[in-house]
């Protein structure tokens, strides 16, 4: 039973004017298969405890809203209510029930996310939602400038329904956006960083996402690294994509990853190209670097983990070494690849040449590919995990009969580039090198 069906039985238990409502109806619409079924109704929740076991989960009750378990499924019910105040931007001050979802539909954001569904498949729809579904256009229900104003996250919301649903935007709804854009910042950053992450599961989404923002005059004041990247130029033999920004955006556009760490890697790859720029040559040396650098500010601002930081940091630092790699040593590919995030590495790499639209050879990459299979091949992850637990520190001072010292961490770098460069998994062969080079030094 799919999750939508178990919301019919809920609904056509509970009686009443019960629905459901939002982005189920709307995904249903569109022919697409509902997963996060949400119910509304104006049953009291004195009448859903005589049919449902509820959960209180943070004190919602007390805002109209219980959670069941119906069928070994999650469900959350809501009483249909109406929006107090808005003081802070950003949420009601209080809510009050009411007895219609004509009522509850009025504060609700887009016009695709106010529609009610019962338990016959009749759609109820009191904004117009379903021609802005068939018409493909993102509007917010009401006035625009007042939704906005009573909840500055509603911009990006917008933006992200838009990209994820490849819709238009309103043209009143994007002025309104514009109108406010600057008070974006009185969203937390972690809300700014939520709503990117829920972009990221495609590069493509995130690619229409940035432009969305950009036309929407967000994302200067969330992303103004991204933003500044309009001013940097590429030479065209190069990137007849486009400047820095539309790189980019086309390296989002034919990633071919669903991870969001990777996508949101694409996104910052290249940022410091904006501090970087040789403008007589058209060239940005070190911007790799530099990159990793602004990435933890970036990463700051935002509040994304340490892990996201680091992950981020290694795919800016390293995206340049896949232009060299079929020059560079065994054991400096193999040092990439032992890395956690080597495959997000690979795949923003991939999608970075793959940008460069026709000058993108496939029989290229093919190499990159063969290459890093006969690394992994010739001495494979477990090999070298091998060779470093037995070539150890107190190995090399046994067998060199020397005390701890910051030598012996320089012998232990040098016996693993040697043996990955060389194919050598034998141990004894590596004891032997340390005897031969080292030994007679001391």
């Amino acid at each position: 039973m799919t999750s939508l069906e178990k919301g019919f039985d809920i609904i056509k238990i509970l009686g009443g004017e019960s629905l459901i409502v939002g982005g189920a109806v709307r995904d249903y619409i569109l022919g697409h298969e509902p997963h996060d079924v949400d119910i509304c109704t104006n049953v009291p929740i004195e009448e859903i405890e005589k049919h449902f076991k509820v959960y209180d989960i943070g004190k919602s009750k007390s805002f109209g809203i219980v959670c069941i378990n119906y069928k070994g499924e999650p469900f959350e019910i809501s009483q249909f209510r109406a929006d107090g105040e808005y003081k802070n931007g950003r949420s009601p001050e209080d809510i009050t029930i009411v007895n219609s979802f004509k009522e509850d539909s009025a504060r609700r954001d887009l016009t695709i996310n106010a529609l009610g569904m019962d338990y016959n498949k009749n759609i109820i729809d009191y904004h117009n939602g379903i021609n802005d579904i068939h018409n493909k256009i993102i509007r917010m229900v009401g006035d625009p400038v007042e939704r906005i104003e009573e909840d500055k996250l509603r911009m990006l919301r917008v933006a992200r329904f838009a990209s994820k649903l490849n819709f238009v935007i309103d043209e009143k709804t994007l002025e309104a956006c514009r109108k406010f854009s600057s008070s974006i910042s009185e969203i937390s950053a972690e809300r700014n960083r939520d709503e990117l992450i829920k972009s990221s599961f495609s590069g493509e989404v995130l690619a229409q996402m940035i432009l969305n923002l950009d036309e929407m005059n967000l994302l200067r004041h969330i992303l103004p690294e991204i933003h500044e990247m309009h001013k940097f130029p590429h030479k065209v033999e190069h990137h007849p994509e486009g400047n820095c920004f539309y790189h980019t955006v086309e390296a989002l556009r034919v990633s071919k990853s669903v991870d969001p760490i990777t996508n949101l890697g694409i996104l910052f790859h290249d940022v410091g190209k904006i501090k970087t720029f040789d403008k007589e040559n058209i060239t940005y040396y070190r911007h790799d670097y530099v990159g990793g650098k602004m990435i933890e500010g970036i990463c700051e601002r935002l509040k994304f983990s340490n892990k996201e930081k680091e992950a981020f940091k290694f795919i800016a630092v390293n995206h340049m070494k896949f232009h060299n790699i079929l020059k560079m040593r065994n054991s400096k590919i193999r040092k990439l690849m032992d890395d956690e995030n080597f495959q997000r590495l690979y795949d923003t790499s991939e999608a970075d040449n793959r940008a460069r639209l026709h000058l993108f050879k496939e029989e290229d990459w093919q190499k990159v590919r063969d290459k890093l299979n006969e690394v992994e091949n010739a001495i494979s992850q477990k090999d070298c995990q091998k060779i470093k637990k037995s070539i150890n520190g107190k190995v090399i001072m046994e067998l060199l009969n020397i005390k701890p010292s910051k030598f012996i961490g320089e012998i232990i770098k040098d016996v693993y580039t040697y043996a990955v460069d060389n194919n050598i998994k034998d141990d004894k062969v590596l004891l032997e090198y340390i005897k031969e080079k080292y030994k007679k030094g001391l």
